[in-house]
């Protein structure tokens, strides 16, 4: 992005925003802009997710289409930039367009990039604070520079001595600056921190012992962990969520379960680290584990206590095929009234011991993540789906899964009245249309169906054979569908599919590309495509009046004049498409 000085944004804020929201925001900001010569604030990068937003596609020929007054330019920036002469006005304008949108903000996030000369890492360390009350959910909006570390703990230290009380949530990279932030932040509720090193896990311990401060959300990546990290974790009894992602220390399931077991207002549980199999611990998987092991495991499940108030659980553990086969039991008896449930990548052998530990512990589950594992069969997934409770799942990822005919089977018969969200793209095996069909016909409030989408070449298709033996259920709630349709060989069956699909009154996206790069052949041997042009059913479509998104990626067809008026006519809200212009 391109560079603003901080005396722009600083006034913006002053004069743009509502004060008695953001009193504290703009006190500080003013106390840090005396503390710095104005040298340290000259380059003022906004986050990316204004790119679009200020810039856009537009160049600088274009105008603008709501012109306002220039901001003046400041004597340190110069207005030629990589842009173009140009550039600078429009920037200005921009920068009013965006003050303008924070009056409708209530929090705020200063991301500040810290330098230091200890840190092995080439790249800056980020921290992130947020100022403010938060009054309500609105999005967050952020603003980046970049500062030495000595500058930056004096501008922490003189900005928040009188209005750290309002920060909740704190994002840092550097542990040195636990410290202030324990001084100055009473109320601070969430945390993340990156640690490189064990040693600098004593930050977190200090924070832990602290009284005063009750975390309820705490996120740790860390490259290593010191042996005593379940200790100083348990020591956050207050946590609602906990997020702890560990690169290199393999870990036992035992230390897992120690360092969460008190923490009785847990709600979501995020482990994504490697996973050991302890000999002496009870989760030993060696080729001598004794009988005598397997009563120790079952004596320490019998003494946990279920986290009842545990309904987000994600075990992507690493290495898992070592394990034990029941080696995720102790956390579904800690989680018996989990809500979402991410599983790790389970062996064959691993598989039974799941779908045994559903049934008899996690039925109530809604959400299943099954992304991308690669162990479970169609056969396994279909087992889990039968093991909860009927109608109770909402949403089932599968996206590059081996999905099958008994999977779809399984959910056309135990959970047609409750899924509302289907993911099977880039399943690893194919998927027969007819068992497409049977959950489209079955499933009646399903509201995102997502099978192969923009062109993937997967194996996932819909016949349109299969289209016309039944209307679909869903057409009173699906918003986005995302398939491939093939086997539209004569008008009556291309009149047929357009009939269908107009019943989706609700529909905002819909996605029917066709595989990308294929020969004549291949279109031969599938079957003809859809011909979207209005002599052919087309225009049976003007009932989709909430469309948002449309994908017809195709190298078959190409849409004409007259169709892209009539898109443009009966499709207002239409403002991304693929394949049609």
């Amino acid at each position: 992005m391109d560079p603003f000085t901080i005396p722009i944004i600083a006034d913006a804020i002053a004069l743009h925003l509502d004060l008695t929201d953001l009193t504290q925001c703009v006190l500080v900001c003013k106390t840090w802009h005396r503390v710095f010569s104005r040298s340290l604030w000259a380059s003022i990068n906004l986050d990316n997710s204004f790119s679009d937003y200020m810039y856009g596609p537009m160049d600088d020929d274009d105008e603008l289409v709501s012109p306002v007054e220039p901001l003046p330019t400041p004597p340190d920036v110069p207005a030629k930039t990589s842009r173009g002469t140009n550039a600078m006005p429009k920037r200005q304008a921009s920068l009013a367009q965006f003050t303008a949108r924070l009056r409708r903000i209530k929090r705020v996030m200063v991301d500040r990039c810290i330098k230091s000369n200890k840190r092995r890492d080439p790249h800056p360390s980020t921290s992130m604070v947020e100022l403010g009350k938060s009054v309500s959910d609105e999005s967050t909006e952020a603003i980046s520079h970049p500062i030495p570390l000595p500058q930056f703990t004096e501008a922490f230290t003189t900005g928040f001595e009188s209005n750290g009380q309002h920060v909740r949530h704190v994002q840092v990279t550097l542990p040195d600056l636990l410290p202030h932030i324990l001084r100055y932040t009473p109320n601070l509720s969430s945390l993340f921190i990156q640690v490189d090193i064990g040693s600098e896990w004593s930050a977190i311990s200090k924070l832990a012992e602290n009284t005063h401060i009750r975390l309820t959300s705490l996120e740790i990546i860390a490259l290593t962990l010191p042996y005593h990290w379940h200790a100083i974790i348990a020591k956050f009894e207050h946590l609602e969520s906990l997020r702890l992602v560990n690169q290199h220390t393999p870990t036992s399931i035992e230390d897992l379960i120690r360092s969460v077991w008190r923490c009785r207002q847990l709600r979501r549980l995020r482990l994504v680290c490697p996973i050991r199999a302890d000999v002496a611990g009870p989760f030993d998987s060696s080729a001598g584990a004794s009988s005598s092991m397997r009563c120790f495991t079952e004596s320490l499940i019998k003494q946990i206590e279920p986290l009842r108030a545990l309904i987000d659980l994600d075990l992507r553990f690493k290495d898992t095929a070592s394990l034990q086969d029941d080696f995720f039991l102790p956390f579904l008896k800690l989680a018996s009234n989990v809500k979402s449930l991410y599983p790790p990548n389970l062996t064959r052998a691993q598989s039974p011991h799941f779908v045994q530990a559903i049934e008899t512990y996690c039925r109530q589950i809604e959400v299943i993540d099954f992304t991308y594992l690669s162990y479970l069969t169609d056969a396994d997934i279909a087992a889990v789906v039968k093991a909860c409770s009927r109608d109770s799942m909402r949403e089932l990822l599968l996206t590059g899964s081996t999905v099958g005919a008994e999977t779809m089977a399984a959910i056309a018969e135990c959970q047609s009245q409750s899924m509302e969200k289907l993911s099977i793209e880039h399943s690893q095996s194919p998927v027969p249309s007819a068992s497409i069909q049977s959950v489209l016909a079955s499933c009646t409030r399903l509201r995102e169906f997502k099978a192969g989408s923009q062109g993937w070449k997967g194996q996932v298709r819909l016949d349109a054979a299969d289209i016309i033996r039944a209307p679909w259920a869903c057409h009173q709630h699906l918003e986005y569908l995302a398939v491939c349709v093939v086997g539209c060989s004569t008008p009556s069956l291309q009149n047929a599919v357009f009939d269908q699909l107009a019943q989706l009154t609700r529909l905002k996206s819909l996605d029917l590309s066709e595989t990308l790069n294929e020969t004549q052949k291949d279109v031969n041997e599938r079957g003809g495509s859809l011909v979207w042009t209005l002599d052919s059913g087309m225009t049976k479509l003007a009932s989709l009046t909430q469309m948002e998104y449309l994908w017809l990626l195709s190298g078959h067809f190409d849409l004409g004049e007259r169709e892209r008026e009539w898109i443009n006519q009966h499709w207002p809200n239409l403002f991304k498409s693929a394949g049609v212009w």
